[in-house]
């Protein structure tokens, strides 16, 4: 009976083992699949981007590009290509992007989807999801919703200060960030003393003269 039991008891080791290989050789290919479906939507952006063509055509590369990007924010929502927190990465980097190319509402409404993902899923003190909510902020401002961006950008600093440390790099952005606000609506005392800060910190944090120092003193 003893060794019947010994053998039952490999057995079920072994079978547990083949059964953990099984499910994680079955994780490696969603994964990979995972990889295959992202790589394709990003290879997609640059597939027959040709900046030359931009003297023949009459859209520039920018305007180009941009578009590119904004099918593959729609192509991210009809992918199931991950973790929804490992998307919402790439969204804020794609939203960045849209940004800087000149795209602000789309931006925004990309912005919109991260932030309400991360607070779903991290909870509203998370930094990445401050790090969105002031991002959305930014992106409301500068896609003309003035006021909802100002309104956004101090909820968002309040709770920053309540949860962050001082030299935080999401603090001291969002510091910036609320004082271009300020100074766009003619709140200019507001806006210096929150830049004021700003240097404050990173002259303590960072030295008089790093960089990041120096741009704090500029604004």
């Amino acid at each position: 009976e003893a060794a019947q039991m010994l053998a039952d008891s490999k057995r079920i080791e072994a079978e547990t083992a083949t059964e953990n290989e099984r499910l994680a050789n079955l994780e490696t290919q969603k994964r990979l699949a995972q990889l295959k479906k992202a790589n394709n939507l990003l290879t997609a952006i640059f597939f027959d981007l040709d900046p030359r063509s931009e003297e023949h055509d009459s859209l520039p590369l920018r305007v180009v590009l941009g578009r590119r990007l904004v099918r593959l924010v729609n192509d991210l929502e009809n992918e199931a290509i991950g973790d929804p927190i490992v998307v919402t990465e790439m969204q804020q980097s794609l939203a960045s992007s849209l940004y800087a190319l000149g795209f602000p509402v789309e931006a925004s409404r990309l912005q919109e989807k991260t932030y309400k993902t991360r607070l779903l899923h991290l909870g509203p003190k998370h930094e990445d999801t401050l790090a969105s909510m002031s991002g959305l902020a930014d992106s409301y401002f500068s896609s003309g919703q003035v006021q909802k961006g100002l309104d956004l950008q101090e909820q968002a600093l309040t709770i920053i200060r309540e949860v962050l440390p001082p030299d935080h790099p999401h603090r001291t952005m969002a510091l910036n960030n609320l004082a271009r606000v300020y100074s766009a609506t003619d709140r200019i005392p507001e806006a210096v003393k929150l830049l004021q800060e700003c240097v404050t910190v990173r002259e303590q944090s960072l030295g008089p003269d790093h960089l990041d120092t120096l741009v704090a003193q500029s604004n």
